[in-house]
């Protein structure tokens, strides 16, 4: 989805309470999460599916969210 429809989508899952869950498999879709994230603010239980592949300049940025990374062998 773009930024719009994400946004629109995690907020509205937000608005009725409930956590979500973002497969992230690259560095560029974890980025467009985090910028969302920021925009429209996070909830505990959050996560970060398939989050094997994230900079350590954004481990700060996920700690601060108080996001879960799930990751997959």
């Amino acid at each position: 989805p773009d930024l719009d429809e994400l946004a629109r989508t995690i907020t509205e899952c937000h608005r009725v309470g409930r956590a979500i869950a973002a497969h992230s498999v690259s560095r560029e879709t974890l980025l467009i999460l985090l910028a969302v994230l920021n925009e429209v603010g996070s909830l505990p239980g959050d996560r970060i599916e398939h989050g094997a592949l994230i900079p350590a300049a954004s481990i700060e940025e996920i700690r601060r969210l108080g996001l879960t990374v799930v990751t997959q062998p």
